[in-house]
């Protein structure tokens, strides 16, 4: 197994190991080294000692060449007697050999060629440690020069044994391997207890930062050393609060900007600073009909098939100063939008862009011009006729009576038609204003239908209509009386006017589910498929001739329509060419069931 994948307390415990027995060795052969150097100058002290106490006792002797000179070697004091004391007269001959008694001399080589005599013959006192063959072991060898009247006459040659030493140093050895495998083997048990005990908490972090990041912040190091990994253990949790705390933050941001987003009606799309999409919210799915998030991370105009569009995001990330621009989408259903275009301060920087639908404040503009159009238009006619009548009375036109009264009648006609067009006018501003509020009450159905129907029935008697109402007498509604009665005159007027003479009109109610119905049916001419969705508008005729000449003025079922959407209900129409048309209110019963 490589070094490097091991754990880091097997690491520590190695480097503890190898320490330990570095410092042993080292301790050892410093002590082994120290003993040798003291036991060698001890030995040295001692030969040089005999030496200075033997010297004197050669020197009459060697001058008169005594022969028992081997005798008094045998008697030198000392408590450390050498094993061998050779004297050695300046010509090299040996006079004297303590290992040898009775004038023997030894065979070795000359000892003139050992360099401790060469340095005793050149007067100095010298040392030297070789092999001796003879006694099987080293030797430690001084000589030194024995002097009389200053002239050289001998040399005292010491021989000390060292094996006493070196066993000595074999037991220091032996001991110190004793220590050395007892050390290793606690080396080895302490590195390793120490090491587990200084890496539990560094395991303890790293499960804890592990566990951070994957996201969850709840564990926490739980460490009492008192030194540097309790300080690095606070830390760590401190920093686990502080990011736990961030990405709270963050995700309570995100949670925010997710929720405002997905509850604008405006729609928003963000972008990188390469046109990449970065975020939209529903608002901008639903308005260019885009499903899933597929479109995320892919540029603009891979998704976006609408040139002024994406022409308008180049230029903003080109310049990069806001844009607004007004687009129509080539989409069903074509909605009108209106684009603001920015880049964030925020470094990268992004383009945000906001759609205002603003397809009904189009369709209101139009409505409301064709609103001025409509009522210049019905204004412009009765007024011109009113013009020309009064400048042909003011004329001459009054010195004729008979032609003086109809232009007069004809006048009156025409003021009431601008007066009833100006009141359905203000009837209807008040209406959407909400100036003239819905005020309920309990109503009688039956009954509220007869007394409309009284006030029309001149008209559909002088036709020849039949009236028929089939309406239970105890079915009744909630709704405000008074614009009620607008609504039935309404539909009971034009019933009356467009069914032909000796005609039938129905009114009937029905209680459903939810709702009560009332339905006006007549047996006129009928109204086109295509008109049907558009006669509830302002100013909209079937037939603008006919509807002049019955004295309408277009507004009558806008005004119905908006009644009945104050109520909470609404109103339609049934009808086919020749056989009639079939209008339906609806009263929710929750509103006035």
């Amino acid at each position: 197994m490589p070094l490097r994948s091991l754990p880091i307390h097997w690491k520590w415990t190695a480097a503890a190991l190898l320490l330990s027995m570095a410092l042993i060795l080292l301790v050892g052969g410093l002590m082994l080294w120290s003993f040798k150097r003291y036991a060698l100058r001890q030995i040295e002290q001692n030969l040089s000692a005999q030496a200075a106490l033997a010297a004197p006792l050669f020197v009459q002797p060697l001058l008169s060449e005594d022969p028992e000179i081997i005798d008094r070697v045998t008697d030198l004091p000392g408590p450390a007697r050498p094993s061998q004391l050779t004297v050695i007269r300046p010509d090299g001959s040996v006079a004297g050999d303590s290992s040898k008694r009775g004038g023997a001399r030894r065979t070795e080589e000359n000892p003139l060629h050992q360099p401790e005599v060469e340095a005793a013959l050149a007067g100095h006192t010298a040392t030297a440690i070789r092999f001796s063959e003879t006694a099987g072991t080293e030797l430690f060898y001084l000589a030194q020069p024995i002097q009389a009247e200053g002239k050289l006459i001998g040399i005292i040659h010491l021989a000390f044994p060292l094996s006493d030493v070196f066993s000595e140093m074999a037991e220091i050895r032996r001991v110190l391997w004793i220590v050395l495998g007892a050390v290793f083997l606690g080396s080895i048990f302490i590195g390793y207890f120490l090491s587990k005990r200084l890496t539990a908490p560094l395991l303890q972090m790293a499960e804890a930062a592990q566990s951070i990041a994957q996201g969850s912040f709840r564990h926490r190091v739980r460490i009492r050393s008192e030194d540097e990994m309790e300080a690095l253990g606070e830390a760590l949790n401190q920093m686990a609060d502080g990011l736990q705390r961030k990405i709270q933050d963050l995700s309570d941001d995100r949670a925010k900007t997710l929720a405002l987003l997905s509850g604008m009606l405006e729609g928003v799309l963000v972008l990188d600073s390469r046109g990449r999409i970065l975020l939209t919210n529903a608002s901008f799915e639903r308005i260019f009909a885009l499903s899933g998030d597929a479109w995320i991370g892919r540029y603009h105009y891979e998704r976006l098939r609408h040139h002024p569009l994406n022409t308008l995001i180049e230029e903003v990330i080109q310049s990069g100063k806001p844009l607004s621009r007004e687009l129509q989408l080539g989409i069903a259903p074509r909605p009108h939008l209106h684009v603001q275009a920015s880049v964030t301060d925020q470094t990268p920087a992004s383009v945000v862009l906001v759609f205002h639908d603003i397809s009904e404040i189009k369709r209101l503009e139009r409505m409301r011009k064709d609103f001025v159009a409509n009522v210049s238009h019905e204004l412009r006619t009765p007024l011109a006729a009113i013009k020309g009548y009064l400048e042909t009375l003011v004329d001459g036109g009054l010195e004729n009576r008979e032609e003086a009264k109809e232009f007069l009648t004809i006048l009156q006609k025409h003021t009431d038609r601008m007066a009833n067009l100006v009141r359905d006018l203000l009837q209807l501003s008040r209406i959407e204003s909400g100036l003239d509020p819905i005020r309920p009450a309990p109503i009688n159905l039956r009954e509220a239908v007869q007394r409309n129907l009284i006030l029309l029935k001149p008209l559909s008697e002088k036709r020849g209509q039949t009236l028929d109402v089939s309406i239970a007498p105890e079915l009744s509604i909630q709704a405000d009386p008074e614009k009620l009665s607008h609504v039935l005159i309404n539909l009971l007027d034009n019933a009356i006017k467009y069914t032909p003479e000796r005609g039938k009109i129905t009114v009937s109610a029905s209680e459903r589910t939810d709702a009560i119905w009332i339905e006006v049916q007549d047996a006129g001419i009928g109204i086109p498929r295509e008109d049907l969705d558009r006669i509830f508008e302002r100013f909209y005729r079937v037939d603008r001739t006919r509807s002049r000449e019955l004295g309408g003025t277009g507004l009558g079922l806008s005004i119905v329509k908006h009644i009945m959407e104050a109520h909470g209900g609404k109103v339609f129409v049934e009808s086919e060419i020749g056989k009639g048309s079939r209008f339906v209110l609806v009263f929710p019963k929750t509103a006035g069931g």
